[in-house]
């Protein structure tokens, strides 16, 4: 009895390292190499009018694709210049880059006032008071209406 009992709390353990070692196994042959990319191999993209990257060309794929692409650029446009800006960086980059506002395309008063809203339900830390201010720099700078 004592026997099988030792077998019983072994089982776990011998499962777990089976299990692994096939996952990693599978694992490993998914993920293309570190090698370098050859010319050709990254992917082409174009920037659609909606300011949304896209790409170029569509390939097939099925379950067994695997498609890299080479690094996205790192831009940092800056917010336009305007009133109130220093309360829009420091309250929205609490939790995202103003770049992310910066390469929005130019939307309504409405749209941005409804994002400022969603953003204060998604837990974004703004006061009230200042909700108004961000509100108005958007509208003013970052509008269909804005001369930037």
């Amino acid at each position: 009895m004592s026997m099988l009992r030792k077998a019983s709390n072994f089982f776990p353990y011998f499962f777990f390292i089976i299990f692994a070692s096939m996952s990693f196994a599978q694992s490993s042959s998914e993920f293309p190499s570190n090698e370098p990319m050859e010319i050709g191999e990254a992917g082409l993209y174009t920037l659609d009018s909606t300011g949304l990257i896209f790409p170029f060309v569509a390939y097939p794929q099925d379950a067994s694709s695997v498609y890299s692409v080479g690094a996205y650029p790192l831009t940092t446009e800056p917010l336009p210049m305007g009133e109130r800006q220093e309360i829009v960086q420091s309250f929205c980059s609490m939790c995202h880059s103003t770049t992310v506002i910066s390469l929005q395309p130019k939307f309504s008063g409405q749209v941005w006032r409804h994002e400022v809203e969603k953003m204060k339900l998604l837990g974004a830390q703004i006061p009230d008071d200042m909700i108004t201010h961000i509100i108005d720099y958007l509208e003013k700078n970052c509008s269909v209406k804005s001369k930037n």
